[in-house]
Order: C-alpha cells, then sequence, then structure tokens
C-alpha cells in the first residue's frame, strides 16, 4: 500500500508540473504589414483609395478600403508616415494609405489590412494622434 501511495504521489506532481502556465499578458494581434516612414513617398503619391473603415486593435490599425479591378489579388498596399513629428500634446503624425493598382477592371472590391504602428513609437511618448490622409476622424494610438 506504500508503494501506491507514493507511485500516486509521484504521478500526480508529474501531471500538475506539466501543466502549462496561463499566459500573464494579452497575446497581441499580428498584423499584416508594419508602416513605413518615407518622406519620399509621403511627399509624392499621387495614389487615391477610399477608406471605407478604420479601427485600432493595440498595436495594429486596420484599415478597410476599396477599389476598382479585376479580382484585387495584385493590388500593393502600404501605410507611410511622412517622418514629421508634430510637437503638439499629445504628439501628432500624418500617415497615408498608398495603394498601387494596375488592374484595369471595372469591378469594385473591399480589402482590410493591418499595420504594426510601433516602428512609429516615440521614445518617451506613449500616445500620438494620426491623422490619415483620407478619413476625417483623427486616430488615437495609446501604448
Amino acid at each position: 500500500m506504500k508503494n501506491f501511495l507514493l507511485f500516486s504521489i509521484l504521478i500526480i506532481t508529474l501531471v500538475i508540473s506539466c501543466q502549462p502556465d496561463e499566459p500573464d499578458t494579452i497575446i497581441q494581434d499580428l498584423c499584416d504589414q508594419e508602416a513605413v516612414i518615407d518622406t519620399d513617398i509621403f511627399k509624392y503619391d499621387s495614389s487615391s483609395v477610399n477608406i471605407i473603415s478604420v479601427d485600432l486593435k493595440q498595436d495594429c490599425l486596420h484599415i478597410k478600403y476599396g477599389g476598382s479591378g479585376c479580382d484585387g489579388t495584385t493590388w500593393k498596399v502600404s501605410l507611410i508616415d511622412s517622418e514629421f513629428i508634430e510637437g503638439a500634446n499629445p504628439t501628432r503624425r500624418d500617415i497615408l494609405l498608398q495603394l498601387i493598382n494596375k488592374e484595369e477592371c471595372l469591378a469594385v472590391f473591399t480589402k482590410t489590412t493591418s499595420f504594426d504602428l510601433s516602428p512609429l513609437r516615440i521614445d518617451g511618448e506613449h500616445e500620438i494622434v494620426f491623422s490619415l490622409k483620407g478619413w476625417d476622424d483623427d486616430i488615437t494610438y495609446l501604448y
């Protein structure tokens, strides 16, 4: 009986020790792409894109946009930051959604792409207000 009790305690200890720990933090969204800082692209971009909705989830800015094309599979999209940092409180930055669309069909499609905003963080700051070209409302990013 003594051996059975020791064996049972050993098995219970092994089972308990092999249980995975609960995560301490919430797993962040995985973004589709990173935002890019490029003054030249921002300054000279002439693309036009219809922004339908914007949703900020943790570090990921989800942008739903639309345009005409054949099926949208060849579209290339980027989130471009002007690199200009306005010293207001809170800090402000200008961004734009660049859509490169060479499709020549007349059908209309919508897509949603998410962008990681963490490369746009500013040391010592915990809040940035983004002004997205083509979107009327400011986007407040807290980190």
